[in-house]
């Protein structure tokens, strides 16, 4: 898989690896953190209280809304300003979210917390991409994303592990004061590090909304943009929908951790094992695969069989492993140099908008099972249909609009 050009040629050739390595351990940090927090928060008792299903449901939807305003707002505000302060800026705005928690989780805090974290993890969101591509150089800068999808599922992984042991010993509290730290010792130590670019690397790039948007009138970035759109949609759709596991299917609620934990897994062993294969598999066949499994996987998810949802789990995450690293080359392919900040841009607000209304269907399913829809999980099923012909149409669409352009 070849990168795509996203940056004016650099002064050297070589990338810089600890701006690199800065951007990494940052996207493990702050996604342990806010996994391992909003895996506790429907299940884990803080000061006595127990946070409902439908207020965590509307949490984790204004938390997204936050990140989307977040990444739009801040960069546009703090336009030119070196990645490394937005890193310590997003760190020091979700730390403030964890004391809002530890103050209460009623409603007031709740909501506090997921309007801070939110728009600390929408800063974030550009700034690592900003990072991982200022600081790579563009032979690099593929396998420098393929490392952060890889990174971010560690992190998925890890985290539910550590809410179940922090439920279970019923120290959910002192857990998240120990998130807390890690969080504000992260941004520090990768802020520091990434400042210490300079000239035009690593400048943080303004989000061209208006130019973002005038994209829209073109082929190829509504492909990209409906891709991210359906792909961060079927994510956060299966996340909230697993977060809300004890509601969805009640017969195999006892293995919400391990179906939590499976599916980062499940990518992290398929990333590795086929990353050499996926490297060299063209485009069409990327697409169409990613179509099929995602669409196969979803569905299978929230069927009643045990060994059926960890299969549909595991075929959600080959898709992944398909979608993610190529979308974000081939968004740089579709769009010609001047107008990949732009197109960057797009990409973030699509990301957002996408895994916003996915928490925002899970919950809906959710509350309206068994009344004006059918089960949670027939409802999820029928989901998986329409996720399956998004993914085939703007996959589709990508592949024609690299084609015409006339990049390989």
């Amino acid at each position: 898989m070849q990168a795509a050009e996203t940056t004016p040629p650099q002064a050297t050739e070589a990338s810089d690896r600890r701006s690199v390595l800065a951007a990494l351990v940052f996207t493990f940090v702050t996604n342990i953190d806010m996994t391992t927090v909003l895996t506790l928060l429907p299940v884990a008792v803080f000061g006595g209280i127990r946070v409902a299903p439908l207020t965590f449901s509307l949490a984790l939807s204004i938390q997204v809304v936050a990140s989307l305003i977040g990444g739009i707002v801040v960069p546009m505000v703090f336009r030119g300003v070196n990645s490394g302060w937005m890193l310590s800026l997003s760190a020091l705005l979700k730390s403030a979210g964890f004391v809002a928690l530890l103050i209460t989780v009623h409603p007031p805090g709740l909501f506090v917390f997921a309007v801070l974290a939110g728009f600390g993890r929408g800063v974030s969101k550009v700034a690592v991409r900003v990072l991982l591509t200022d600081a790579s150089v563009e032979k690099d800068r593929a396998k420098a994303f393929q490392l952060f999808f890889v990174i971010m599922n560690v992190a998925l992984l890890l985290a539910p592990l550590a809410a179940e042991a922090a439920d279970r010993f019923h120290v959910a509290r002192h857990a998240l004061v120990l998130l807390l730290l890690l969080e504000l010792a992260g941004g520090a130590w990768a802020g520091a590090t990434a400042r210490r670019l300079t000239s035009d690397t690593g400048k943080a790039k303004r989000l061209s909304v208006g130019g973002g948007l005038g994209l829209l009138l073109r082929p190829g970035p509504v492909a990209v943009s409906a891709y991210t759109l359906v792909a961060y949609f079927a994510m956060g759709f299966v996340m909230a929908m697993f977060l809300l596991y004890d509601e969805v299917d009640p017969a195999l609620s006892g293995y919400r951790e391990l179906f939590l934990s499976f599916e980062p897994l499940a990518l992290i062993v398929i990333q590795l094992a086929m990353m050499p294969v996926l490297a060299k598999t063209g485009r069409r066949a990327v697409y169409a695969g990613a179509a099929i499994t995602c669409g196969a996987g979803v569905l299978l998810s929230f069927t009643s069989s045990l060994v059926l949802v960890l299969l549909g789990l595991a075929l959600f995450a080959f898709a992944e492993c398909l979608a993610l690293p190529q979308s974000q080359v081939d968004a740089g392919k579709v769009v010609s140099k001047e107008q990949v900040p732009a197109m960057l841009s797009l990409v973030t607000i699509m990301t957002a908008v996408g895994e916003m209304a996915g928490n925002v269907a899970a919950g809906w399913i959710v509350r309206n099972a068994d009344g004006l829809l059918p089960s949670a999980t027939t409802s999820a099923m029928a989901v998986a249909v329409v996720v399956l012909a998004g993914f085939a149409a703007a996959g589709y669409g990508i592949d024609r609009a690299v084609s015409a352009r006339g990049v390989a």
